[in-house]
């Protein structure tokens, strides 16, 4: 919102994102007026970039507001964190590292909770850290909680200035409490 305007992302591999997931972005992006939307991690100019601006042109998102980066250095990468507000996590295959590190710089992720393991990381990891209410049960959840947090600019940067040490004082990085309990599943196997 540094911008002026609302900046979506998904820093995910290009691989898990879809028609549907293109479907559900284009519809939070004519719900955030002016809004943006970037994405990491696009093969270069090409068959497949073309498709991706004329699926947005399609569902009337006009293509300058869709902004594709090629993949780039990690400390590119990371400082990318900073043009972005809100993380949209794609379905059914979830982030999990892209999670991790979207929180880690302060940027709130939206998530759906899917029916399997690879649907659920993302959510599991929201959780993990306290932020429960980022994680959405279906597709009609998904799409009102990206539009609701977009217009809450308040909301957003407290995500932004409370996220790390959220993240950083939660279970998802206590290191000693899951070496503990690695351990334990360990010995329950060996023991049984």
């Amino acid at each position: 919102m540094r911008a002026g305007f609302v900046t979506f992302g998904s820093f995910n591999h290009f691989q898990k994102l879809n028609e549907r997931v293109f479907a559900a972005w284009a519809k939070i992006l004519q719900g955030v007026p002016d809004s943006r939307l970037r994405l990491y991690g696009a093969p270069g100019a090409g068959s497949v970039v073309d498709r991706v601006y004329g699926f947005f042109e399609t569902a009337g998102v006009a293509a300058e507001r869709v902004d594709l980066f090629g993949p780039v250095p990690h400390e590119e990468y990371m400082r990318a964190y900073r043009e972005v507000d809100i993380a949209l996590d794609p379905f059914p295959y979830s982030g999990g590292v892209t999670t991790c590190e979207s929180l880690w710089m302060g940027v709130p992720v939206i998530a759906l909770a899917g029916t399997r393991g690879f649907a659920r990381t993302s959510a599991s990891m929201l959780g993990a850290a306290g932020l429960d209410e980022l994680v959405v049960q279906d597709h009609a959840g998904y799409l009102a909680k990206a539009v609701q947090l977009a217009v809450d600019r308040a909301r957003v940067c407290e995500y932004r200035r409370t996220l790390r040490s959220r993240v950083a004082s939660s279970p998802l990085a206590d290191i000693d409490r899951f070496v503990r309990n690695l351990e334990a599943a360990y010995l329950g196997i060996w023991q049984s």
